[in-house]
């Protein structure tokens, strides 16, 4: 069936070739054929061949030619018709000679795609665009106003992704050597005329610029950053030249610095105008780009700046002796290049301070702030200058022979002209520095400002400047003022006696934690003891001095005026039956801070610090103290301030009476008695005792009442660190009496000194106290054991040995912590 459709198929297409070929013979030439062909889903194959073989047409396909066709040509040119047939179905040919090859035709590749995001991000693909399709197609997909030169030609490759629309405008058009400016909503485009021979290329992105132009002129690379910056410019006089520059990323200001030094011009700003031109004086005319400026040399002279200064600056330096300072006419950056010369020149350097012994210069501006500059300088000569330049007065109070005396320092007179009194404080004090040189350093005496100074301060209050002059040295001011009229005491603030002075004050501080009748030992030496008054009553001192003593006092005291810590020390003293020790969570062996000291031939004591109380500790010793295998011999708290000392006393006071018997008669004479086998001279009392007892006219017997104390004293001293830690000294000292007679007491003592470290919460275990004591247990018979003589007959007794140890838990907390503690439960 397939066959037979191909064949009529065949035929058809044969039939209308034939009418094709009968029209066509009636014309003369071959080049004048037309093409008739009408199919419907022919393969194109096969319509190739019809072609040919009705055409006699060398057509050959290749292997990628396939597919079916459908199209109708009427008489139309050959190579057209055959061209249509081709390319509208995907293939083309290429002739060579008389003969047509055909094949697939490759795919189009587009040499410009514009895409816009939605959120207004632009995405490009040029590859060799014209430049008037690619700004066709941005305005038509952007909706933008873009408008290019009449003459611009030219070609964009560029490959941007999700580029904000200026930004990637900018770097489209600069980098294919276009210029790109807005205005008014409007974006202008045009050539580089200088693109042939030169580099030229400025765009600006977020208010920085970036240019690469070569041997391009002064004149168009201005023109061109006042067009992309939209900026007011104005050129002065003749800007000739060339300028190559490559910047990136630069404010207009640099641009402009950078462009007019290589170009051997400047720039100034005027308002939002800027002006830009050459630097020349032309006699008669103001040149807007120049500045005046007046220097005041300090140290050297006029004629000698003559011969110093460079030669390129010279023409920019007018000398004024008279005033001894110098003119400058010129750009900013000239007058600043030459303020930073004259600050390296206008030094006391060694050849100068031979010419000078001192050196004091004072100017105050416009604004009232004060300049000083004082080289080795008496101090009284320094705050004359201060007074007479900024017009206040100063009273310098003098201490001679036990009095007080006021001496004021006088003003120069107000109609004198500024610029002569100027010159006449120079020249007196350059006389006066002649007039010190001849006198030795202490030409100034104590009933003055004695001693100099080198001071250099600019623009500066005059308490600034004050406080300056006088720091470190013994001298003080204040400021006074009566009505309008304000001036300043200058002086010591010495206390002296009959007499008043008016530089100082006295305040009252009050401590917090200090006792104030041991404050004086704290003080700086610096202090005298004479300015300090202790007020006991009060807890507090008075200060008497300069307000800067107490500002410094006040300063001292605030930092070491601290509350002391306090420590909270809970001891525990335990008696325990042998090993029993283990069962409240001490293990001796495992603990790395314990210490052993040997206190006794066989006897040791063991001191061991713990970080904290071990979790079971109270639930192991309640339960050893129910089980009878612990006792708690005493359990006392105490309290005491860090670096104190607190003592625990925790025992036995025996108390046995011993009569005497004293022989020889009377009273007031010398007799010798025997107590306890030793030997004594005792002068009795011309009074009796009240516990005398007369026995015969040649005697009597005294009983006396001695004491033995046993027990454990506990001696602690407990220091806090910054860290928290407690350091604490302990000296425990144990007493144990075997025998108390009246005839002989022993007592066995032992007493130990050492200092250990735990921490806030930590404990403490003092171990190793062992003691055996040997007790009489007696069974009986209830009532018949008790019977006199016959009693023994009914009840045995038997000793039984026991064996125990002393155990002391200290337990130091402080007080900080416990209120924590305590106040954390109440919430609880």
């Amino acid at each position: 069936m397939k066959n037979v459709k191909r064949i009529l198929s065949y035929t058809f297409i044969t039939l209308l070739f034939i009418v094709g070929i009968c029209s066509a013979q009636n014309r003369n030439s071959a080049d004048e054929r037309t093409l008739s062909l009408s199919c419907n889903n022919a393969d194109i194959v096969d319509v190739l061949r019809g072609i040919a073989i009705e055409y006699q047409a060398n057509i050959v396909p290749d292997n990628s030619v396939s597919g079916k066709v459908t199209i109708y040509l009427d008489n139309a040119p050959f190579e057209a018709g055959l061209r249509t047939l081709l390319e509208t179905n995907g293939f083309t040919y290429e002739k060579q000679g008389d003969i047509y090859l055909v094949n697939k035709k490759a795919p189009t590749i587009e040499n410009l795609q514009i895409t816009v995001s939605s959120d207004g991000l632009l995405t490009i693909d040029a590859r060799g665009a014209d430049v008037k399709e690619v700004i066709r197609q941005l305005s038509t997909r952007m909706g933008i106003n873009i408008v290019a030169e009449s003459n611009l030609t030219g070609t964009i490759t560029a490959h941007l992704s999700d580029v904000p629309i200026d930004d990637a405008l900018a770097a489209l058009f600069s980098e294919n050597n276009f210029t790109l400016y807005e205005n008014s909503g409007i974006y202008h485009v045009g050539s580089r005329m200088s693109r042939q021979s030169s580099s030229f290329v400025i765009f600006k992105n977020k208010d920085l610029l970036t240019i690469d132009v070569k041997n391009a002129p002064v004149v168009d690379v201005l023109q061109d950053l006042a067009t992309q910056t939209k900026i007011n410019l104005v050129t002065a006089g003749n800007l000739a030249g060339n300028v190559t520059a490559r910047l990136e990323n630069v404010t207009l200001e640099q641009a402009l610095e950078m462009i007019t030094t290589s170009s051997g011009t400047a720039y100034k700003k005027i308002d939002d105008i800027y002006i830009v031109g050459d630097v020349m004086v032309k006699p008669g005319q103001e040149n807007p780009l120049l500045e005046r400026k007046v220097i005041r040399l300090k140290y050297i002279e006029v004629d000698d700046m003559i011969n110093i200064l460079p030669p390129d600056l010279r023409n920019n330096v007018t000398f004024s002796p008279v005033h001894n300072a110098i003119i400058i006419l010129g750009t900013p950056k000239t007058i600043e290049h030459v303020e930073k010369l004259m600050e390296e020149l206008d030094v006391a350097d060694d050849e100068l301070r031979s010419r000078q012994q001192f050196a004091i210069w004072v100017e105050v501006d416009e604004d009232g702030l004060i300049s000083v500059d004082a080289k080795d300088a008496p101090m009284e000569l320094v705050v004359r200058e201060i007074s007479i330049k900024t017009g206040i007065d100063v009273t310098i109070i003098e201490s001679t022979g036990g009095s007080t005396v006021a001496r004021r320092i006088t003003q120069q007179r107000p109609e004198v002209e500024a610029e002569t009194a100027r010159e006449t404080a120079r020249l007196t004090a350059r006389r006066a520095a002649q007039a010190a040189a001849r006198q030795p350093q202490a030409a100034i005496s104590r009933s003055g400002l004695s001693g100099n100074v080198n001071l250099r301060i600019k623009k500066a209050t005059l308490d600034e400047v004050f406080d300056a002059l006088f720091s470190g040295t013994e001298y003080t001011y204040r400021q006074k003022q009566y009505g309008d009229k304000v001036f300043y005491l200058v002086g010591t603030g010495d206390l002296d006696i009959d007499r008043i002075n008016p530089l100082i004050v006295s305040q009252k501080i009050p401590l917090n934690y200090l006792d104030a009748t041991q404050i004086i030992e704290l003080l700086p030496t610096t202090i005298p003891d004479d300015n300090i008054i202790v007020i006991p009553d009060q807890n507090a001192i008075a200060v008497i001095g300069t307000p800067e003593m107490i500002d410094f006092l006040s300063d001292y005291l605030s930092k070491i005026d601290s509350p002391t810590p306090q420590v909270m020390i809970e001891a525990l003293l335990l008696e325990l039956t042998r090993g029993s020790t283990k069962d409240l969570g001490i293990e001796w062996s495992a603990s790395k801070d314990k210490s052993f000291l040997e206190v006794a031939e066989g006897v040791s004591l063991v001191f061991d610090s713990l970080e904290k109380v071990p979790d079971a500790f109270d639930v192991s010793l309640n339960a050893l103290l129910a089980e009878n295998k612990a006792r708690i011999l005493s359990s006392p708290r105490v309290a005491v301030l860090s670096g104190q000392q607190a003592l625990i006393d925790v025992g036995v006071k025996y108390m046995f009476q011993s009569p005497i018997t004293i022989y020889g008669g009377g009273y007031g004479l010398p007799v010798e008695e025997t107590v306890t086998g030793r030997t004594r001279t005792e002068i009795s009392a011309t009074q009796r005792s009240q516990s005398t007892t007369l026995y015969q006219p040649g005697g009597y017997t005294r009983s006396n009442f001695n004491t033995i104390d046993t027990g454990i004293i506990l001696d602690i001293t407990p220091w806090v660190n910054n860290v928290g830690e407690i350091t604490m000294t302990i000296s425990p000292k144990i007493l144990d009496a075997d025998m108390v007679t009246v005839e002989e007491s022993r007592v066995a003592q032992r007493t130990i000194d050492t200092v250990i470290r735990v921490k806030d919460g930590g404990m403490i275990v003092i171990g190793g106290l062992i003691q055996k004591k040997s007790l009489t247990s007696e069974d009986k018979v209830p009532i018949l054991g008790s019977i006199p003589l016959m009693g023994r007959l009914f009840s045995t007794s038997h000793k039984v040995e026991n064996e125990s140890e002393l155990i002391i838990v200290i337990k130091p907390r402080i007080i900080q912590s416990v209120m924590k503690e305590r106040e954390e439960d109440v919430q609880k």
